[in-house]
């Protein structure tokens, strides 16, 4: 970056202020870019390891106090129901998805765990 274009660079509240060094010899130079990537690379992942490390912690605190994530089942008892009694009764799962006001895939799922529950 040029000097001339960095004097008054701000980023993030803080203001850039380049340092007058003496120039780089080539070979420093790659040394010192690889040397940045890696030091970005593991802050990076520092980073990530605490997102996750945190996330969790949370997860877990809310489980403790009885809170529990996720999305809440679309098919209740009564809705499970209907969906086998019409499905006994041969309708098709387009019909009942209808008729039950769920998606076509809810009422298949609801069916392979009824048909996986009554096998051993």
């Amino acid at each position: 970056m040029d000097q001339g274009m960095a004097r008054g660079w701000r980023y993030g509240g803080c203001r850039l202020r380049l340092l007058p060094r003496r120039p780089l010899a080539r070979e420093e130079a790659e040394l010192s870019a690889g040397a940045r990537v890696r030091t970005f690379v593991a802050l990076a992942e520092d980073r990530r390891r605490d997102i996750v490390r945190k996330t969790k912690d949370g997860l877990e605190a809310a489980r403790r106090r009885g809170r529990v994530g996720g999305r809440r089942p679309v098919v209740d008892d009564d809705k499970r129901a209907a969906i086998l009694a019409r499905r006994q009764r041969g309708e098709s799962i387009r019909t009942i998805a209808a008729g039950v006001k769920v998606s076509i895939g809810v009422v298949h799922k609801t069916l392979t765990a009824a048909q996986a529950e009554q096998q051993p």
